[in-house]
């Protein structure tokens, strides 16, 4: 029997780049239980902890920009195992993919507003593997203001520069969950002041990677 929301989710990858779950993949008391257990955790003032690994703290005393957690961290973290390999999820990525896939990266990423655009905000593709899936999920509401992910329809399949593109911004409440093909153009956008925005990523590719095995070394160990 055929899976026609497989199919569906599929195909918007293939033409747009990217969907949107229409349900959202976490619950308020997941969402809860998520925030409860990272309130005491450490975060790092890096979109990727390995740039700054000597400046711990916890995000209620967090005075930057953008911060994110160690991969030790997000392991241990209620729910986000589990959700990154469901097999509703594991079975879209599968056949976009083509083979089984791989997890090569992981990050959960606070950015506040009021800031100068980071590197992410600026349109860009990533190159991480000859293919691959990444994955979203705001753990934090994010309308307009909160600077939602950008994406250029389509530009996964066209090297043309971005503004060749029409821009679709993916908002939505707390759980809120999308499969994009990253080798398209994408960007994040800055949060209004007084608003910030929780992400969490995991990245599906081919196998272990240049990402995996030169990147992410230096912060996926168990040793901090």
């Amino acid at each position: 029997k055929k899976n026609n929301n497989l199919e569906s989710y599929v195909k918007n990858i293939n033409d747009k780049g990217f969907f949107k779950f229409e349900k959202n993949v976490l619950t308020e008391n997941q969402l809860n239980e998520i925030h409860a257990f990272l309130k005491n955790k450490n975060i790092y003032p890096a979109h990727v902890p390995c740039y700054d690994k000597d400046h711990p703290t916890k995000i209620d005393n967090f005075e930057g920009f953008i911060a994110s957690y160690n991969a030790k961290t997000i392991i241990e973290t209620p729910h986000l195992i589990e959700l990154v390999t469901d097999q509703k999820i594991l079975n879209v990525v599968k056949d976009y993919l083509g083979c089984t896939p791989a997890i090569f990266d992981l990050n959960l990423v606070w950015s506040i507003g009021n800031r100068a655009k980071h590197e992410t905000d600026h349109f860009h593709r990533d190159y991480d593997d000859f293919s691959h899936c990444l994955l979203m999920v705001y753990l934090s509401d994010v309308d307009d203001d909160c600077g939602g992910h950008i994406y250029k329809i389509g530009s996964h399949k066209k090297d043309q520069e971005p503004n060749t593109f029409d821009s679709e911004k993916i908002l939505g409440s707390a759980g809120t969950a999308f499969l994009t093909d990253a080798t398209g153009w994408h960007s994040g956008s800055v949060p209004l002041k007084g608003k910030k925005r929780c992400i969490f990523w995991c990245r599906y590719g081919l196998t272990y990677n240049y990402m995996w095995e030169v990147h992410n070394h230096r912060y996926w160990g168990y040793d901090n």
